[in-house]
């Protein structure tokens, strides 16, 4: 899957092994069918590389002072509503900081005009970043983004199921995009000018058509049109299955693993990251003989030893579980084998 930050491979260390930086903006050049898919069967990988709370030692010469150094790839205000979800008018309430990194933006609701609509209320996951655009000549930062409290605007969001949050996790498609609404919540650039990567919105909207939407009043129906066949979230379902049959097949590696201990635990507290020794391979070419797991709160104890599913996030030295119901009891070992065997 081709990825929308291309980050310095030390600094992606930094975003999957400290939390800080974890969700990075994102662009993506526009998609095909087959960069569709192999986004949605590497979502739960890919949201835990977005969002993920875990700590090691890694320090880098990429990141400045205020925080990440990152490279954009250079999207138009077209590309990035193609990315999108979600689109919501909500009003601004206030953000707050989550620590390592990591801000909550707290919006309440004033429309659902694409997406389930379940919520009146909506945090949106960012981390603010320094950035270089590629294929734009821009450099810009998203520690300069500030909403107005009490002020509204349309948000561009991306829905994701993650493995190791009770919710849905919502991102922005792009972190430095904003569009203000006028009075009449409406999306207006002569009321208040939208911006983004630090610059006037009309001069990176992608097209005379997006243009005439803007001038007509009718960008939210041609931004809402746009998307109508995207996924209402980025996931698969069998994150949330509790059917080991489901699970096995669709995950990337079966192991049986003793912690050896615990080097971290995340910022929100629902997911702990290990040091596993390896005892046994029950699916996938697996060659590490102690590796990096990062496992949920609740579902381990330091010195036990389990059979979990997981994915690798970038290597055979750090994985995650491929669903919320990866890690089995070591009395489950002749079933996960009989599973695995069916399904050669």
């Amino acid at each position: 899957m081709k990825k929308r930050c291309n980050i310095i491979m030390m600094v992606l260390l930094v975003i999957v092994v400290l939390g800080s930086c974890d969700n990075v903006d994102h662009a993506y050049t526009n998609l095909t069918d087959k960069q569709t898919n192999d986004k949605l069967e590497n979502a739960s990988v890919k949201t835990e590389e977005n969002i993920s709370g875990t700590v090691n030692e890694v320090v880098d010469s990429n990141k400045t002072q205020s925080g990440c150094v990152a490279e954009h790839q250079y999207i138009t205000l077209k590309d990035a509503i193609g990315y999108s979800t979600d689109i919501v008018k909500a009003r601004f309430i206030g953000v707050s900081d989550a620590g390592q990194g990591v801000y909550h933006y707290q919006f309440e609701i004033i429309e659902n005009v694409r997406g389930m609509g379940e919520n009146e209320q909506i945090t949106v996951v960012s981390s603010p970043a320094e950035y270089i655009v590629t294929g734009g000549n821009i450099k810009f930062s998203t520690y300069d983004i500030k909403y107005e409290q009490g002020e509204s605007y349309l948000l561009l969001l991306e829905r994701w199921i993650s493995v190791y949050d009770a919710d849905y996790t919502f991102s922005f498609v792009i972190d430095s995009l904003v569009i203000p609404l006028d009075q009449n919540q409406k999306c207006n650039l002569t009321y208040k000018q939208g911006y983004i990567y630090g610059v006037d919105i009309s001069d990176h909207l992608g097209g005379k058509d997006i243009y005439d939407a803007f001038i007509n009043g009718t960008f939210e129906d041609y931004a809402a049109n746009a998307i109508k066949y995207n996924p209402m979230y980025y996931g698969v379902d069998y994150i949330k299955s509790i059917d080991v049959k489901e699970i096995l097949p669709k995950t990337e590696y079966v192991l049986e693993v003793k912690v050896r201990r615990i080097v971290s635990e995340s910022y929100s507290g629902d997911r702990f990251t290990c040091i596993c020794d390896v005892l046994s391979i029950y699916k996938g070419d697996f060659t590490a003989t102690e590796t990096i797991v990062t496992f949920p709160s609740g579902s381990f104890e330091e010195g036990g030893t389990y059979i979990i599913a997981t994915n690798a996030l970038n290597n055979q030295n750090y994985l995650v579980m491929s669903s919320k119901n990866s890690v089995y009891s070591v009395d489950q070992k002749d079933e996960i084998i009989s599973i695995l065997t069916k399904n050669e």
